[in-house]
């Protein structure tokens, strides 16, 4: 009997990846796994966005890819933590000394270090019993547990980042500039193409000009419990679930104080302060784009969730998605009629709440309809083809997505052979919307699990996510606990998810 048309088109997917990703690595890596770009420090195109262009290589190989992708990918780890310790900055403080110290950003945003850690955060999928990758995953846990005392990020008694900007040389406690967010000067726009479309160094150092306020606790910083997650996963000890469980009751907590708004501040002393919508990335954060003279708004605090999405994988406990819904219910009940149509805001200053999109709010309507399957949250998830898959509504999506992921991959190897860039003129950002790894179809069909995008909210176009939720989350270890368990629904292993009180 012939094979299935969509397992022939499974297999053809993992080898056109592999042969496309051999070729990539090829042109952007060079002999030591360093990326062929220009250095910088900066939001816009550092360090993390160098960890990026091996996106979905360590998934690709745990779904059946050749050894050989795991070699370049791990090669080019290896290479980027060299690349990145030995870059170091003229006039940005923090990084005078080198861009990574310890084999981590010595100091940024979780929006960012979490995106760097995209492939790092799967590689124990293909390598469990790693020692290296335990110790570096140990480390880099307890820069963010209290237990490494040389960082102080974390404050034990408040259960609280000091600050949204940290890293393995600790918290910044000052006002950030422009220049730490933006990096040194450099050719912006003239010699190098930037992606938020500035054309100058001026208008770049402008971009951030409203990213001060970072000082204190930031929702964002919850993505530093997926490190907890796999020190646990990687059996370095209770205690990683132990500290992640904490920070995230923490939060929890803050949650329901705050009228079950999650704040997006918390100040020094562990207190949310009346302006609870503050901080950079929070509910009232809209700064002014450069090149517009106009307002957007940034907030960020929605992509937080891919923590109380680990803490449902360690605990099986629905009360952490119970806070999302609460949030969604409360944001709902804003809503009012705006030209005839009735809407609901998506942000909130010192005014009360604005952003206002036609229709109820369903930001992370998907999120908590995948992790609880419970009709009554059906609705909030939207539609999407591989959901129809799945409720037996769509018969043709295998096929009809797997071919697509193969046009992705050769649309990829069309857009490197036509790369005009050389090292000299791209930043590190370059290379990632050329990767040519394409896994989503992969992902859904093989483990049943909810696939999450690298770069989330920013490059979208050629994926078919339907969890967007940030990289290397928990979303992200639902891949890994997919594959180690004979079943793929959200009823979690129960070697992962023990009960505790809440």
């Amino acid at each position: 009997m012939a094979a299935p048309e969509w397992a022939v088109l499974q297999r053809r997917l993992l080898a056109a990846n592999a042969e496309a990703c051999e070729a990539f690595y090829a042109k952007y890596v060079d002999s030591r796994g360093w990326l062929r770009v220009f250095e910088r420090w900066g939001a816009n195109d550092g360090p993390d966005d160098a960890a990026e262009a091996t996106n979905d290589w360590a998934i690709l190989h745990a779904l059946g890819g050749s050894d050989r992708i795991r070699d370049l990918y791990a090669r080019a780890w290896e290479g980027h933590l060299k690349q990145f310790t030995a870059a170091r900055t003229v006039d940005v403080p923090i990084a005078r000394k080198g861009m990574y110290f310890r084999e981590f950003p010595v100091q940024m945003d979780w929006q960012h270090n979490a995106e760097g850690l995209t492939t790092f955060n799967m590689m124990g999928l293909s390598g469990p019993r790693d020692l290296k990758l335990i110790e570096r995953t140990r480390r880099y846990a307890d820069f963010y547990t209290g237990h490494d005392s040389t960082t102080g990020n974390y404050d034990p008694k408040l259960r609280m980042m000091r600050s949204l900007m940290n890293g393995s040389r600790g918290p910044m406690l000052r006002r950030a500039t422009e220049l730490d967010w933006a990096g040194d000067p450099f050719a912006a726009g003239e010699r190098f193409h930037m992606e938020h479309g500035e054309t100058t160094y001026a208008q770049t150092l402008a971009h951030y000009a409203e990213y001060g306020d970072v000082i204190g606790d930031n929702p964002l910083n919850l993505q530093a419990t997926t490190l907890g997650l796999n020190a646990y996963a990687l059996g370095a000890g209770d205690r990683y679930r132990t500290w992640a469980l904490d920070y995230l009751d923490a939060w929890v907590g803050r949650a329901k104080a705050n009228g079950d708004i999650i704040p997006s501040r918390v100040g020094l002393d562990g207190i949310v302060p009346r302006d609870w919508w503050s901080g950079v990335y929070g509910w009232g954060f809209s700064p002014i784009v450069p090149q517009t003279g106009k307002r957007e708004n940034r907030n960020r605090v929605p992509r937080s969730i891919t923590a109380f999405m680990t803490g449902t994988l360690l605990t099986s406990d629905q009360g952490y998605i119970d806070v999302w819904r609460r949030q969604t219910a409360r944001i709902n009940a804003q809503a009012k009629t705006i030209g005839g149509v009735l809407s609901t805001p998506t942000m909130h200053g010192a005014d009360g709440w604005y952003g206002w999109q036609p229709g109820p709010f369903k930001t992370n309507g998907f999120e908590i309809w995948y992790m609880s399957q419970a009709p009554a949250d059906r609705a909030a998830a939207g539609d999407h083809p591989w959901v129809s898959f799945l409720e037996g509504k769509n018969p043709s999506y295998a096929v009809t997505a797997l071919r697509s992921d193969l046009k992705a991959v050769a649309d990829r190897v069309a857009a490197r052979v036509s790369d005009p860039t050389t090292p000299e003129t791209r930043l590190a950002d370059w290379p990632i919307d050329i990767n040519p790894a394409n896994v989503t179809s992969l992902v859904q069909l093989m483990t049943g699990a909810c696939t999450s995008p690298a770069r989330p909210g920013r490059r979208l176009r050629h994926r078919k996510a339907a969890c967007r939720s940030t990289a290397g989350s928990a979303t992200s270890m639902r891949t890994a606990n997919a594959l180690a368990c004979p079943k793929t629904s959200p009823r979690w292993c129960k070697r992962w998810a023990t009960r505790r009180p809440r």
